[in-house]
């Protein structure tokens, strides 16, 4: 079994960490507004609203990649690439069913990947192909996941998870 043939096996487990990792991102929006979620917990740290974004913009590079239909523009995602400064953006309610939207698409993305598109060269060169790109992607997806409930928490907030 090639790499690329393993990590076509894995895309239905990886597809299911991003729903799950969605619900969670749902749930830790849910009851906030636009003040609480720009509430940064440390000074010149990130916020939920820009955690949202970042997670949109990357899980839309991610469908780019597999051929699918973006929700955001390259120019929309721009003030959510790493490295960019975490200030305003669309309403959360916007993030959220945008985000709502997208996945379905990146769904049916996994789902209609297959072993010659996973073996393609990826874009980032240190990570070899477009399948090991992708299973990165769900890796920095899960990542972020754990910040959503501090940002949460930081604005007075209380976990709906625990």
């Amino acid at each position: 079994m090639s790499d690329a043939e393993a990590i076509l096996a894995r895309l239905p487990h990886h597809r299911n960490v991003l729903e799950r990792n969605l619900q969670v991102l749902l749930r830790m929006a849910d009851g906030m507004d636009d003040a609480a979620a720009d509430h940064a917990p440390i000074e010149g740290g990130s916020t939920l609203r820009w955690l949202l974004g970042h997670l949109l913009a990357y899980r839309d590079q991610m469908l780019r990649r597999l051929g699918g239909e973006c929700v955001w523009d390259e120019e929309t995602a721009a003030p959510f690439k790493r490295g960019s400064q975490a200030t305003g953006g669309p309403p959360l309610v916007d993030l959220v069913a945008a985000l709502q939207a997208q996945a379905p698409r990146l769904a049916a993305a996994f789902d209609g990947a297959d072993a010659a598109a996973l073996a393609e060269p990826s874009t980032r060169a240190s990570l070899g192909t477009l399948g090991a790109e992708l299973e990165f992607g769900v890796w920095h997806d899960t990542y972020h996941i754990g910040q959503a409930v501090l940002y949460r928490r930081a604005a007075g907030l209380d976990s709906p998870i625990g």
